[in-house]
């Protein structure tokens, strides 16, 4: 579960209340919020973490969730977090990459940032690793990924071949959405 409490003196705070919760076998685990200038009040994104666990014996293992696995999401508020919901669940917006890469168990990824050089670009940090949560063989590496600033519908892993990574774009104007989609000639 996640819970928010707030301060204007950084002394006294409130009461903490949840405002987000998983689901039994695939918990939230960290959740990262962020916004741009650029959108209205109240209205912010998080990078959020799920484990995919089976502690519970009383629960059957969650499709496309492998035990151990930490799995990355997409969440959104527009009350300044006081309610999460998840942008499309089941689906990773940074993907694990494949069997044994660096990042094929594990994906913990930071708030986004604006590049510096270039603010239609944003980075992504994140630790990805190999090998269960809790395994005694996770190795673990610090990663970056890359998408265009307005494209936080998801992210690809590129072709082989190809020297980018294909995103869909989501802007998000509640209630009216406006999707748009650059398509790269190798996808």
């Amino acid at each position: 579960r996640t819970g928010r409490t707030t301060s204007r003196d950084f002394v006294t705070w409130t009461k903490a209340v949840e405002v987000f919760r998983g689901q039994l076998g695939f918990e939230i685990y960290t959740l990262e919020p962020w916004r741009l200038d650029s959108w209205r009040p109240g209205r912010y994104l998080a990078m959020g973490a799920f484990y995919c666990h089976n502690e519970t014996s009383a629960i059957k293992p969650l499709p496309n969730c492998t035990l151990g696995s930490v799995y990355n999401e997409l969440l959104a508020t527009n009350d300044h977090g006081e309610h999460w919901s998840r942008l499309a669940p089941g689906r990773q917006w940074i993907p694990h990459g494949p069997p044994g890469s660096p990042d094929s168990s594990i994906i913990y990824a930071g708030r986004p940032l604006l590049n510096p050089a270039n603010r239609s670009e944003t980075r992504i940090y994140y630790d990805g690793g190999r090998g269960p949560h809790s395994g005694p063989h996770r190795e673990d590496t610090i990663n970056l990924a890359t998408c265009l600033t307005d494209a936080y519908a998801g992210l690809a892993t590129a072709p082989a071949g190809s020297d980018r990574a294909s995103n869909g774009t989501a802007l998000l104007h509640p209630p009216r959405w406006t999707v748009s989609a650059a398509v790269h000639p190798a996808a």
